[in-house]
């Protein structure tokens, strides 16, 4: 039977079908992206592009559902991916000068560090807003635009986080290997290496998300994996590299206070985390104290206090509820029934995670933490106030994770879906640098948001309720299928 559906035209000609989709799929998409670093309208061009290959990737997902549509070459469909990815996020590198304000800091930064010294860098007068850690990479690039007599190089400036694309991609790729088919784990790979949402901020933009994202995944993986002591030594490491990690400090709360509950698991639990405050403090003086200059150690709390509280408006260019309600740019000062909207918005955050707990509650299983910092992540960003636009960046690639160990495929179509949003967030605040964002474009891009949230939220609601409710079932499929 094997024999007569292959001579018929069955698997073996489905997968070639299959395969020559993806490859024409890759390239089509490559091809416009790259074509829009020399056009000036490359903000439409990669949200379009974009948005074509997402589609794409959506249906040749649901086709690959049928067991007749596999992937027979896996090795040779992702060096092909890895060539794209990296080609077309040079091409955009070189080609579009990035987000002007950021890219002009991280430049500046550069110089100034490697030029007047760590311990003269946060009192030589000039904006720096960004913690320490990411300091020494640019130390680095300011050196080698020195020896190397290269001036304000933005290839150069652009290259750490492009790299770390590539490198977040095959990690994640390496665990989809060991938990998915190999079809399955092709589509992950495609989702973080050919990603548009991705190439925009490293390669577009010039942003450096993707480091704290790496970062962040490694310590829920630790939390998840019980190494405590290293996941709170990398946490260290990521607020050390960009405020937002804030938004997975609850995560460490909520394993914190069940390890702490459950008798079994007290000693191993607060052994864990005490070692891991302890060398992570140690580490992250060392990271800070170069940065000093004779200052008192405070200094340190003053950078995060005014990069926390520096920005006075209900949303910047974030297309959430605020976006939806008119009030971009608008003053924290602004009133909603007596209350000033910073004040509704730590309510929303107090909110978010208050589910967010009950949740972990319901699916306390180590696979959910990833869920738990996407509905933190994706919370937070459509209901807290000043809010920027590409705040809700590391929650696709959350949910891309969760899909890797829960295998439920709409964790899959949720991460494809806010995917599509943090693209067009991207794109739309790219097109209208230093330019007021129309109300009629804002309303509808913060609707799919809204709707890109809602999703993802229901989704994981539900996988953490399948769970309550039926334990020993899902135990059981564990066993018998180990992830």
């Amino acid at each position: 039977m094997r024999a007569n559906a292959v001579l018929m035209g069955g698997p073996q000609k489905n997968s070639i079908f299959f395969e020559a989709s993806l490859y024409g799929l890759i390239a089509l998409t490559s091809v416009l992206m790259m074509a829009a670093a020399r056009s000036q309208d490359y903000a439409a061009i990669l949200a379009t592009s974009g948005t074509i290959l997402l589609l794409g990737v959506y249906a040749l997902y649901v086709l690959s559902q049928n067991k007749h549509f596999a992937v027979s070459t896996p090795g040779q469909l992702i060096g092909v991916m890895v060539f794209a990815g990296i080609l077309t996020r040079l091409a955009l590198a070189a080609g579009i000068y990035g987000y002007i304000t950021d890219i002009d800091c991280f430049v500046g930064w550069s110089q100034i560090a490697y030029g007047g010294g760590l311990d003269h860098f946060y009192t030589s007068g000039y904006f720096a807003d960004y913690p320490p850690l990411y300091m020494y990479v640019l130390y680095f690039l300011g050196l080698l635009q020195s020896v190397f007599s290269i001036q304000a190089n933005v290839l150069l400036i652009k290259l750490p986080a492009i790299a770390c694309d590539i490198v977040l991609a095959l990690l994640i790729y390496r665990a989809a290997r060991q938990k998915l088919d190999n079809t399955q784990a092709i589509f992950v790979f495609a989702c973080l290496i050919i990603n548009a949402a991705l190439i925009v901020n490293s390669a577009a933009w010039g942003q450096i998300d993707i480091l704290f994202v790496l970062l962040a995944l490694i310590c829920i993986y630790l939390l998840m994996k019980e190494k405590y002591a290293p996941a709170v030594v990398v946490f260290v490491l990521a607020f050390l590299l960009k405020v937002q990690a804030v938004l997975i400090g609850p995560v460490f709360l909520y394993v914190l206070a069940r390890g702490l509950y459950k008798r079994s698991s007290l000693k191993k639990t607060l052994a864990g985390f005490l070692l891991g405050i302890a060398a992570g403090t140690g580490i992250g003086l060392l990271l800070i104290l170069p940065f000093t200059g004779g200052r008192p150690l405070t200094w340190i709390i003053d950078l995060y206090l005014n990069s926390l509280g520096g920005y006075s408006n209900v949303a910047i260019n974030a297309f959430n509820l605020y976006g939806l309600l008119g009030l971009n740019w608008a003053p924290l000062a602004t009133t909603f029934l007596g209350l000033p909207f910073n004040a509704w918005g730590y309510m929303a955050i107090a909110a978010v995670c208050g589910y967010a707990a009950w949740l972990y509650r319901l699916d306390p299983r180590g696979a959910n933490l990833f869920n738990i910092a996407a509905f933190i992540t994706l919370g937070v960003y459509m209901f807290a106030h000043s809010m920027h636009e590409r705040y809700s960046f590391a929650a696709p690639i959350f949910l891309l994770m969760a899909f890797i160990f829960m295998k439920d495929k709409r964790l899959f179509y949720a991460s494809m879906l806010n995917s599509g949003a943090v693209l067009i967030n991207q794109c739309v605040a790219f097109a209208y640098y230093n330019q007021w964002i129309p109300y009629d474009l804002m309303a509808w891009v913060s609707v799919l948001n809204l709707v890109s949230f809602i999703y993802a939220a229901v989704v994981i609601t539900k996988n953490a309720s399948y769970y309550h409710k039926n334990k020993r079932l899902v135990a059981n499929e564990e066993q018998k299928n180990p992830a």
